[in-house]
C-alpha cells in the first residue's frame, strides 16, 4: 500500500539467496585442451538451488572483470572478491566471493563428467586422452565460490566463505584418503543447503549464531536505538587514508556529485566504497553504484546522472578518469591523493570537530596507554565538546578484548560524522508539510535554512545545508516519513528519542535473545532425501531419463563406499587436521596456509562439481530444493520451547519469521494474525510492520470485519489496521484489489475455498467465527498478561 509504506515489497527474509560456484566450466575446459587454447569465458558452473534464473553474463562480468579466465602454470593466492548490481527498480543484489586456484589436466576433466557409464559396454571407444595420467602437465584455474543476497553483511559473508571453505578442505585432508573427497563434498552441499533453508536475517536486538565446522559465526545484532552493524572496513578506510580526504570525499557523495575511486586492488575498492556508504548513516546511497568498473568501461564515467564507482587503476589511470568528467571527485587510494575541481561547501569548523574525534579514537586504539602522556591525553580531550564521545574512547584504554576494542573504534569513527547530522538535521519534522497536489512529504527549506547554526558570519553551513535538502538522498530519506516502513529514517527517529532520553550509547554490549543454528543432518539423511526425490522424479525425455540413470548409479557407488564408514554415513562427526587460519583486515591478504597439493576441492571424481551437477541439478527444481536438508523442524521446537518457558517477544517474531520463509503468499494468514497480536501485545514496536499488513490485507478481503480484533487491539497493530481500512474506503472502486470471489479463482489456495459456489451466508458465517477466534486470542493473551502482572512469579505463557 503506497499510502503505508514506501517500499513495493515486505524486507527480505533469507539471509543468503543463492550460492553459485562460477568459473570454466568441464566443457569449456575440455574444449580448451583439445584446442589447444590457453584462455575461456567464465560462466556458471553449479548454481543452488537449481534454478533457470541464473546469474547473467553482465553479472559474470562483475566479478571476472577482465572477462577472460587463463590457465596459470603456478598457484594463485586464494582472494576476495565483492561487487553490488542494481536493477531498473534499484534493488540492489550484492555477490561475495572467495576465489581460489584449483589443480587442472586432461585427466580431472574426464574424471569430473557428471555423466556415469559402465566403461565395459563403451571399450570400442577411443579415450579422447591417453593414459596414464602423470604424462599431463598440471595447470591452475581461479574458480570462485559465490553468494548471493539482498542483505549486506561484509564481514559476516566474508567469514562464511572462508569457513565453508576450509571446513571443506579440513575433511579433505583425512588421513583415509579413499572417503576423504566424497566427505568433503557431502559436507560442502550439506552446508550449502543449510545456509540457504535454514538461516534467516535476524530481527533487531536478535542474535543468531551459525556454527560451521569448527566455528561459530555471529550474524551481527542490529539495536533499533543505535547504529546499524558496524563493519571493519571503516576500519580500513581510516587506516588507509588521509582524514581530510575521507572527510572531503564524504561530503561529495552525501552532496550527490560524481565520485570515482581508483586502486590496483579490486577487493580494497569495494571495502572502502561500502565504507562511505556506511559513514553517511542515517542517509543511504540509492544512485548508480559500481564498484569495480570491468575492463573497457571509460565511456561509464561520463554518464549524466550522480554515479559511485570504483575503477582498477591498472585498466583506467586517473588522468584518463578526469578527462572523462573533470567534475567528479576522484580519490586514488594506493597514492592517498584527492582530485576535485569543485570548492567545499562544508564549513572548516566542521571538518576540524570530525578529524579531532578521528585523531583522538586513532590515538587511544593505536597508541599504548603507558605511551600517552597525561598530558597528550588531556589536550586531546579538550578540544572536543562532546562528551559521550570522550566518555566512550576511555573504553579503547580500558579494554583488552582485541574484538570488543574493534567494535568500539568503528562505532566511534561512525559516530564523528553521524553527529553532525544530529547536529543539523535532528529537527527537519518541525519544518515538514504535507503537499497535496503529489502527496508527499516536503520540508520548507527557507524556514530551515534561517535556523542553522553558523560559527562565524564566513560559515558556510547554510550553503551546505541547502545543497543537502535538494540532494536526492535527503528527498529519498524524506519519502519515508509517516510511513511504516523499518527504515533509516524510522531508525534515526528512534535514536533522537533515545537521545532525548539520556538513553543514547555509542558503543553497548548489549546482551539479547540468542538463538543457536547449525546443519542437524547426517550424510545418511542427505543422501536418503535425494533418493526420495529420484524416486518421485519422472524424466520427460531421453536426456532426463539419461540424468536420472547417472544419478542411480552414483548413489548406488556412494551407499558401496559407505558401507565400510558407518561412522561417517550416520553421525555428524569428522576427524580430519585443522587448518591454522590467518585472518586480517587488509584486503588481498591469504586466507590460510593452503598447500598446492590440496588445491582439487571442486572437480575431478567426486568433486563438488560432479556431484552437484548429477545429485541435484537435474532432479530437483527451486522449490523441490528449497524443503531438502532441512533442519528447520529441531529449529523451530527449540523456538517453540522459548516461547513456553518465558514471556519474551523475541522467539514470537522468530517463529514468525521462519513461518513467512516458507509462506511468501500468506496462505496460513489466521496463524500468522495470531501470531501479530502475540507480537504486539509483548512488544508492539517490534511488530514487522510490511507482513503485518499483507496479513491485514488478506483479512481484510475476505470479509472486513475480519479487522475488528485488530482495531480493538492497540499499538502498531492497531494503527495499521485504522489506517488500512481508511485508505481502502477513500479508493476509487475500479483500483481496489479484486474481491473474495475474483481471488479464489485467481489464486484458490490462498483462501482454501474448494468450490466459488459458496454462498454468502456461508462465506460470513466463515469469516464471523475467525473474528471470534482472533477475538478470544487477543482476549486469552491479554488475561496471561495482566495475571503476569499480578503474579510476578508466574513466568510462563501458553501456546495458544
Amino acid at each position: 500500500m503506497e499510502e503505508l509504506f514506501r517500499e513495493d515489497s515486505p524486507p527480505g527474509i533469507r539471509l543468503i539467496d543463492s550460492i553459485a560456484i562460477l568459473g570454466l566450466t568441464l566443457k569449456s575446459l575440455r574444449n580448451m585442451f583439445l584446442e589447444g587454447k590457453q584462455s575461456g569465458t567464465p560462466e556458471v558452473i553449479v548454481q543452488l538451488p537449481p534454478t533457470s534464473n541464473t546469474v547473467t553474463t553482465g553479472q559474470i562480468n562483475m566479478i571476472f572483470t577482465s572477462q577472460t579466465i587463463s590457465l596459470e602454470k603456478t598457484q594463485g593466492m586464494p582472494k576476495y572478491f565483492s561487487t553490488t548490481i542494481t536493477n531498473e527498480k534499484g534493488i540492489f543484489t550484492h555477490f561475495h566471493c572467495l576465489i581460489t586456484y584449483e589443480k587442472i589436466n586432461p585427466h580431472i576433466i574426464e574424471m569430473s563428467k557428471n555423466r556415469l557409464y559402465k566403461p565395459k559396454f563403451f571399450d570400442f571407444i577411443p579415450r579422447e586422452y591417453p593414459s596414464p595420467p602423470n604424462n599431463f602437465e598440471d595447470y591452475y584455474v581461479p574458480i570462485a565460490l559465490c553468494l548471493m543476497t539482498h542483505s549486506n553483511y561484509i564481514d559476516l559473508f566474508r567469514n562464511i566463505l572462508e569457513s565453508l571453505y576450509l571446513h571443506t578442505l579440513d575433511i579433505l585432508q583425512n588421513e583415509n584418503k579413499e572417503i576423504s573427497r566424497l566427505l568433503s563434498s557431502t559436507e560442502f552441499m550439506k552446508t550449502c543447503c543449510f545456509l540457504l533453508n535454514d538461516t534467516i536475517i535476524p530481527p533487531p536486538d536478535v542474535q543468531i549464531n551459525l556454527h560451521i565446522g569448527k566455528d561459530q559465526i555471529a550474524i551481527p545484532i542490529e539495536i533499533y536505538s543505535r547504529l546499524s552493524h558496524n563493519e571493519s572496513c571503516v576500519a580500513v578506510l581510516i587506516d588507509l587514508i588521509d582524514i581530510r580526504n575521507v572527510i572531503e570525499f564524504w561530503e561529495s557523495i552525501l552532496l550527490n556529485k560524481h565520485a570515482f575511486l581508483l586502486s590496483c586492488n579490486e577487493y580494497l575498492l569495494y571495502l572502502v566504497l561500502e565504507a562511505f556508504k556506511i559513514l553517511l548513516f542515517p542517509m543511504k546511497w540509492t544512485l548508480s553504484y559500481i564498484p569495480v568498473l570491468a575492463e573497457g568501461g571509460v565511456d561509464v564515467l561520463g554518464i549524466p546522472t550522480p554515479v559511485l564507482i570504483g575503477i582498477n587503476s591498472d585498466h583506467i589511470s586517473a588522468e584518463e578518469a578526469i578527462e572523462a568528467d573533470d567534475s567528479a571527485t576522484i580519490l586514488d587510494i594506493d597514492s592517498n591523493i584527492l582530485y576535485t575541481s569543485e570548492k567545499s561547501v562544508l564549513c572548516d569548523c566542521v571538518k576540524a570537530n570530525i578529524s579531532r574525534k578521528i585523531q583522538l579514537a586513532k590515538a587511544y586504539y593505536y597508541v599504548n596507554s603507558d605511551r600517552l602522556s597525561t598530558f597528550r591525553m588531556t589536550s586531546l580531550e579538550e578540544n572536543l565538546e562532546d562528551k559521550l564521545f570522550v566518555k566512550t574512547a576511555r573504553k579503547l584504554l580500558e579494554t583488552w578484548d582485541d574484538t570488543e576494542r574493534d567494535q568500539i573504534f568503528v562505532s566511534l569513527i561512525r559516530h564523528a560524522f553521524f553527529n553532525e547530522f544530529i547536529v543539523g538535521i535532528s529537527k527537519f519534522s518541525d519544518f515538514t508539510y504535507l503537499d497535496t497536489q503529489d502527496n508527499n512529504w516536503k520540508i520548507h527549506k527557507q524556514l530551515f535554512l534561517e535556523k542553522v547554526k553558523n560559527c562565524t558570519s564566513k560559515c558556510t553551513m547554510t550553503n551546505f545545508w541547502g545543497l543537502f535538502l535538494d540532494s536526492v538522498t535527503f528527498n529519498q530519506f524524506l519519502d519515508y516519513y509517516e510511513k511504516f516502513d523499518e527504515s533509516l529514517l524510522d531508525q534515526f527517529l528512534n535514536i533522537l528519542e533515545s537521545i532525548r532520553k539520556e538513553d543514547y550509547k555509542i558503543f553497548t554490549n548489549k546482551k539479547c535473545y540468542t538463538l543457536d543454528l547449525q546443519c542437524e543432518i547426517t550424510s545418511k539423511q542427505f543422501y536418503e532425501g535425494i533418493e526420495k526425490k529420484l524416486s518421485s522424479f519422472d524424466p520427460s525425455d531421453s536426456a532426463q531419463k539419461f540424468a536420472k540413470n547417472s544419478c542411480l548409479e552414483m548413489l548406488n557407488e556412494i551407499k558401496e563406499i559407505f558401507a565400510y564408514y558407518h561412522m561417517h554415513y550416520e553421525n555428524q562427526y569428522f576427524s580430519g587436521i585443522p587448518l591454522k587460519k590467518t585472518r586480517s583486515l587488509l584486503a588481498g591478504s591469504p586466507i590460510s596456509t593452503i598447500e598446492a597439493s590440496f588445491a582439487d576441492v571442486y572437480y575431478g571424481e567426486f568433486g563438488i562439481i560432479q556431484m552437484i551437477q548429477t545429485l541435484i541439478q537435474p532432479i530437483m527444481k527451486k522449490k523441490d530444493f528449497r524443503n531438502f536438508c532441512t533442519s528447520e523442524e529441531i529449529i523451530m521446537d527449540n523456538i517453540m520451547y522459548d516461547i513456553k518457558v518465558s514471556s519474551q517477544w523475541e522467539p514470537v517474531v522468530v517463529k514468525f519469521l521462519y513461518l513467512l520463509k516458507k509462506d511468501k503468499k500468506y496462505t496460513n494468514f489466521q496463524q500468522l494474525a495470531e501470531l501479530c497480536m502475540h507480537i504486539n501485545l509483548l512488544e508492539t514496536e517490534r511488530l514487522p510492520r510490511h507482513h503485518a499488513c499483507k496479513i491485514i490485507e488478506k483479512l481484510y478481503t475476505e470479509d472486513p470485519n475480519n479487522l475488528i480484533p485488530f482495531s480493538e487491539s492497540h499499538g502498531k497493530l492497531k494503527q495499521l489496521a485504522e489506517k488500512y481500512k481508511r485508505s481502502r474506503r477513500s479508493m476509487p472502486f475500479e483500483a481496489r484489489p479484486s474481491t473474495v470471489e475474483n481471488s479464489v479463482q485467481t489464486n484458490p489456495s490462498i483462501y482454501n475455498h474448494r468450490s466459488t459456489e459458496s454462498s454468502s451466508k456461508n462465506r460470513k458465517s466463515r469469516s464471523t467465527e475467525r473474528s471470534k477466534t482472533l477475538g478470544s486470542t487477543i482476549s486469552l493473551i491479554e488475561r496471561k498478561g495482566k495475571r503476569k502482572k499480578t503474579d510476578q512469579s508466574s513466568k510462563k505463557l501458553n501456546n495458544y
